[in-house]
C-alpha cells in the first residue's frame, strides 16, 4: 500500500547533495551520476521496490495517551489493543522468511530490520543519502521520525507483504489470539458497541477494559469493562456523549 502515512517525511531520507553549495553540488552529482539512467533506475527501486515488498505496523507504549486516542482511535470511539511484545510474532517469526524480499536474492544484511519490533528514534535531523543504491536494502531510516512525533512513543515492525492476507485491498497479518493481552474501549464508544466488542472478546477469552474521562484532571481512567459502568461514569457536561447514548 502506498501513501498510507499521514507524515510526508515517512520513509523518505533527505538528499545529501541538497546540503552542498551550488559549485560543490555540481561536482557531487556529476560524480554520483555516471549513468543518469542507472541513477534513476536505483531511485525507482527505492521508491517502489522496497516499499512494495515490506509492510509497516506501528504501535505505541501508552494505552492512556490522549493524543493517540484522538488521532488514531476515531476520536476515542475506537479501541486500543494491547499485545504481548514478547510473542514470536514480534521477535523474528517472519525474519529471513522470504527469498528475494528486496528483489536481489536473499541478503542477510537486508533483513536486519525485518520481523523484529523496534523503537522509533526521534530527531530534528533527517537521515541523508548520497546515492540511491545505498538504501536499496537499508531500512534503518524507516525508524527515524521528527521530534514533533515523540509524544507517540512509537514502536514499529517491518513485515514482508507476501505474508499478508488481503481483505478489501487492505493487508492484514494473521496472529494467534493468545498474543492479545487486552482490548480497551474508548470513552466515546456507544453502549451498544461496547457490549458487542465485549461479547466477541469474551468468546476469545480476551480481557476487556474501558476508559472514562477523569472528573478533575486531563487524563483517562481505565477500568475493567462492566455494563453498569456506563451509569456510574457519565460525564454530565459532555453533551455529545449524552446524544450518543
Amino acid at each position: 500500500m502506498f501513501g498510507e502515512f499521514n507524515d510526508p517525511f515517512e520513509l523518505v531520507p533527505g538528499n545529501f547533495g541538497a546540503t552542498l553549495p551550488l559549485s560543490e553540488a555540481e561536482k557531487f552529482y556529476s560524480h554520483t551520476m555516471h549513468d543518469p539512467s542507472n541513477y534513476y533506475d536505483y531511485y525507482m527501486d527505492v521508491q517502489s521496490g522496497v516499499r512494495g515488498t515490506v509492510g509497516v505496523i506501528c504501535f505505541t507504549s501508552e494505552k492512556d495517551n490522549l493524543l493517540m486516542w484522538a488521532h488514531y482511535a476515531k476520536n476515542h470511539a475506537g479501541v486500543c489493543i494491547e499485545f504481548d511484545a514478547n510473542a514470536s510474532f514480534f521477535n523474528g517469526q517472519h525474519k529471513d522468511s522470504c527469498e528475494g524480499l528486496f528483489g536481489y536474492g536473499t541478503k542477510k544484511d537486508s533483513y536486519a530490520n525485518i520481523g523484529e519490533i523496534k523503537k522509533v528514534r526521534y530527531s530534528n535531523k533527517r537521515p541523508l543519502f548520497i546515492d540511491p543504491k545505498e538504501i536499496l536494502n537499508d531500512t534503518d531510516f524507516w525508524f527515524i521520525k521528527s521530534e514533533v512525533w515523540s509524544y507517540e512513543k512509537e514502536y514499529r515492525i517491518l513485515l514482508p507483504i507476501e505474508h499478508a492476507i488481503y481483505k478489501k485491498n487492505i493487508p492484514f497479518y494473521k496472529i494467534d489470539k493468545t498474543i492479545i493481552k487486552s482490548v480497551t474501549l474508548g470513552c466515546q464508544m456507544t453502549r451498544e458497541m461496547k457490549a458487542e466488542v465485549y461479547s466477541i472478546c469474551s468468546l476469545l477469552d480476551i480481557q476487556v477494559k474501558e476508559t472514562f474521562v477523569n472528573s478533575t484532571e486531563f487524563k483517562l481512567d481505565i477500568v475493567d469493562y462492566h455494563p453498569d459502568n456506563q451509569d456510574k461514569q457519565i460525564n454530565i457536561y459532555n453533551l455529545a456523549k449524552i446524544t450518543k447514548w
